[in-house]
């Protein structure tokens, strides 16, 4: 009997053995989480695979933490455990505490030097009994390679605002979980590439200036973009070493020798985001109570987007589900007391087409915005990025806008019509708008370029949303002080700070516009909250830390009391016979 036994443990032993050493030949990891937040996209791990030499990566969120920036530690740290599965010694990291140190003076410069890097603190609320405290962390993290570093923003929008509740708080961490492979592999791949990612801002037609999208621009180099700027009347065509151009709410007519420009540019697979009106609205006067009668933008791109696939209608779009502005709503004393009033014409989005794009994007503002239908264009593929809310309604142009407008309860009878697009991403093979004609008479470099038009694109993108302030940002301006004035981020509202996310969805169209690696893919995860109810936790979290502590011992105890009898009596009866 126990030769017998013998065998068995030799054979199983064996076996075994066997299986790790065939396993060892094999690399696999099982993901059994219903999100799959274990997993990271193909294109990822090809990336990590190929890194062309080592990384170094300093996290900052270490110390003594909230339990929701404790979530967003672990997801980042998962994070990195499985990029070095993929990327073996190529890859290094380490949590910092950025507040351990000694001596105040080299801690207060040493977070000075975080913040110019780009990896700026955030304020929390944090709960100690029957206390609260408000404490900074840094939700960021810096990567080195060779010679560079770069810092980058691990949380989904560091901005503050004093309304921000938990459940936002909650929503944040949420998305900044989601969004942690992309965020680290796109940095990484920034620091690493060849060559920075070059966008250009188009000027010469009446554009916003610098200082109106110095926050979008701001945002773009902190994730390692060139800006230029690019007078478009003045070039002989646009570079087609930038990999997109921004065309931000122009006023002026385009020629047709600048279209030509801008249509070649496409046509050699550039990329282009367009930010026109249809019809626009003197706010100033709106805001002074004289009213403004809308008037038609002149910019002579109408054309040139109908060839690509959209077609910008002169209408208004009016929704219940919007922005305020401020009214006096009477005297408080001798002075005015304003307030801030529903103003339909600013309406706020929170539908989104579905798109790699519009992953991880909460609310967005608009202002005076027009609608926009599809036409007919062979091959491109057009989706609708953001939509207004089911409770909206048009208002045929010319009309005649007035501050008192807000003033009357809207009547949500009239306001029927649903999800009326606004802006829409379209891809494929464009046709030129000069497709079997010849090169403009008046282009000075006609004869050069004779034998350089192209009538077909390459595959490739354009972007058209019809509010040219969509990424415009606020800025106090002192006209007696030659300095550059203060910078106020985009969806400023108030003493309020950033409510709406134009900006981090701009960034996003031009990150899924201009990647080359799909890298973009690790935007589609997707993690599901399950928080804990925290009333419980305080009523009954020490009798369940207890149980906790106390259960799984006796369970194993009693187990093993079990099964000592079971394996007595057993060889009792082998025993006997």
């Amino acid at each position: 009997m126990r030769s017998k036994h013998l065998i068995q443990f030799a054979i199983g032993l064996a076996v075994i053995l066997v299986l790790n050493l065939v396993a060892g030949q094999f690399f696999f990891r099982l993901d059994l989480t219903e999100e799959k937040r274990y997993t990271i996209s193909s294109a990822t791990k090809k990336f990590l695979k190929n890194l062309p030499d080592e990384v170094s990566i300093n996290v900052y969120l270490e110390g003594e933490l909230p339990p929701d920036y404790k979530r967003l530690q672990t997801a980042i740290r998962e994070t990195l455990n499985e990029f070095k599965i993929y990327a073996g010694n190529k890859l290094k990291y380490r949590f910092v505490n950025p507040f351990d140190f000694s001596d105040r003076k080299k801690g207060k410069a040493f977070l000075d030097s975080l913040a110019v890097k780009g990896v700026r603190p955030t304020s929390v609320e944090a709960n100690k009994k029957d206390a609260r405290t408000v404490k900074a962390v840094y939700p960021g993290a810096l990567i080195f390679y060779k010679q560079y570093e770069m810092g980058t923003i691990l949380l989904k929008n560091i901005y503050e605002h004093r309304n921000r509740n938990a459940v936002a708080e909650q929503q944040m961490i949420k998305q900044s979980i989601e969004n942690v492979e992309f965020n680290l592999v796109s940095a990484i791949q920034k620091i690493t590439g060849s060559r920075k990612k070059r966008i250009g801002f188009l000027e010469g037609h009446g554009e916003l200036n610098p200082l109106r999208v110095a926050d979008l621009q701001s945002a773009l180099k902190l994730k390692n973009y060139q800006i230029y700027r690019v007078n478009l009347p003045y070039s002989e065509i646009i570079d087609s070493t930038l990999d997109a151009v921004v065309l931000a709410k122009p006023d002026s007519a385009f020629s047709r020798v600048d279209k030509y420009k801008l249509d070649q540019y496409i046509m050699n697979g550039g990329k282009a985001l367009f930010f026109v009106d249809a019809v626009g609205v003197h706010m100033d006067s709106v805001m002074r109570g004289t009213g403004s009668f809308t008037f038609p933008y002149k910019h002579n791109l109408t054309d040139l987007l109908f060839r690509y696939g959209v077609r910008l209608n002169s209408d208004l779009i009016m929704d219940l589900q919007s922005s305020s502005i401020p009214m006096n709503i009477g005297n408080m004393g001798n002075r005015p007391n304003f307030q801030p009033v529903r103003w339909t014409y600013q309406p706020f989005i929170n539908q989104f087409g579905k798109h790699l794009a519009t992953k991880n994007i909460g609310m967005v503002e608009l202002k005076m915005a027009s609608t926009i239908d599809t036409v007919k264009a062979n091959g491109i593929k057009k989706t609708p990025l953001l939509l207004t809310s089911k409770y909206s309604k048009t208002r045929k142009t010319p009309a005649l806008i007035v501050y008192n407008e807000a003033q009357k309860k809207p009547d949500p009878n009239q306001y029927t019509q649903k999800h009326l697009p606004v802006a829409y991403m379209l891809e494929g093979s464009f046709k030129s708008m000069f497709a079997g004609q010849p090169v403009p008479t008046k282009y000075p470099y006609r004869e050069k370029h004779k034998k350089l038009k192209k009538d077909q694109s390459q595959p490739t993108q354009v972007f058209v949303c019809s509010d040219g302030d969509f990424i415009r940002n606020g800025a106090r301006i002192n006209p007696k002080k030659q300095v550059v004035p203060t910078q106020l981020g985009i969806g400023y509202i108030g003493k309020n700070k950033v409510f709406f996310e134009n900006r981090d969805f701009v960034v996003n169209v031009i990150e899924y516009m201009v990647n080359e690696s799909n890298l973009i893919e690790a935007k589609n995860r997707e993690i599901t909250l399950r928080p804990l109810d925290k009333l419980r936790i305080e009523e009954d979290g020490t009798k369940w830390q207890w149980f906790n502590m106390l259960v799984p011992p006796l369970l194993i105890v009693l187990f093993g009391l079990v099964w000592f009898q079971v394996r007595k009596r057993t060889f009792a009866r082998t025993k006997k016979h």
